[in-house]
């Protein structure tokens, strides 16, 4: 009886440190904004994550630590408390889209997330409250301000490359094992059926272009594309989307398959690896065993 008693008296304390803890996080996060004007009009909770490398190279993450003074090396492997708000008096409080498609426009109120670690506000995001309406892909600081307005001189996927390449380790190729389909080369033999080359047209239509069955030229293919995902990132300068030929190489393999996108930017092809979204410059081999060339 009194050791249940005493498991009890550990696990409420336990649930109280918890609390301070937390409210701690929620004081230190409001007068944070306090000290910005931003005026507070609802609290909306909190989440907590642990920040590690592999967040940083893939949404959302990755964009949100974009638009940060701070740089995220010494915060890897530490816990990140987000407490989240509903405030005024924000530069995106009078937020409206540009796009022509439809009229969205803030509500006149701007949601905010402030990142605390150690008991200290890092830094945050925001957004314009839109009511039911959802925005996807938009980021803005915590100060309300887009990547071009923080880092006006420089090309957003140049700079994604160079992030990407600080945080991301590229698997080891293995001549004997596929890290694709995670077998051995001369099994994929046996396995691998045919591939199929799709083209998206302009109009949004697709259409098939070319069908591969030779068993040979599919494993390497699939080598070369092992090779290409085992590449170091390089600084590559992202096609426009108006400006490239999007391909999708489906390679089918017993029970499943697996996609590959080429671009093709003035005949100069381009794996686009997902699902970090950054492009490689291809190979010639590998662009004549596709038959682009």
């Amino acid at each position: 009886m009194k050791k249940i008693f005493f498991i009890m008296i550990v696990y409420v304390l336990a649930c109280i440190g918890c609390y301070i803890l937390l409210e701690k996080d929620k004081i230190v996060a409001t007068q944070y904004l306090n000290s910005k004007r931003y005026r507070i009009i609802a609290y909306a909770g909190n989440l907590k994550f642990k920040l590690t490398e592999d967040m940083l190279i893939k949404s959302p993450h990755m964009g949100g630590w974009v638009v940060q003074n701070e740089e995220p090396n010494k915060y890897i492997g530490k816990t990140v408390d987000v407490e989240k708000f509903l405030v005024t008096n924000h530069p995106l409080d009078k937020w409206e889209s540009k796009a022509r498609i439809r009229d969205i426009r803030s509500k006149g109120k701007t949601k905010l997330v402030v990142w605390i670690v150690d008991g200290k506000a890092i830094g945050g995001l925001s957004a314009p409250f839109l009511g039911k309406e959802s925005l996807i892909g938009a980021i803005w600081s915590l100060d309300g301000k887009t990547f071009k307005e923080i880092h006006p001189d420089l090309d957003y996927y140049e700079f994604r490359a160079y992030w990407i390449s600080r945080f991301y380790k590229p698997p080891v190729y293995n001549d004997e094992n596929s890290l694709t389909f995670q077998n051995d080369y001369d099994a994929l033999k046996k396995e691998l059926i045919y591939a199929r080359i799709i083209v998206e047209e302009s109009d949004g239509t697709s259409k098939t272009v070319r069908i591969i069955r030779d068993k040979g030229r599919l494993v390497q293919m699939v080598r070369e594309f092992d090779r290409l995902n085992s590449r170091a990132i390089t600084k590559e300068k992202y096609p426009e989307p108006d400006e490239f030929t999007t391909y999708t190489i489906n390679i089918w393999r017993e029970g499943t398959s697996k996609s590959y996108i080429v671009l093709n930017y003035n005949s100069t092809f381009y794996y686009e690896e997902r699902p970090i979204m950054i492009v490689k410059r291809m190979p010639d081999s590998l662009i004549e065993l596709l038959g682009f060339r």
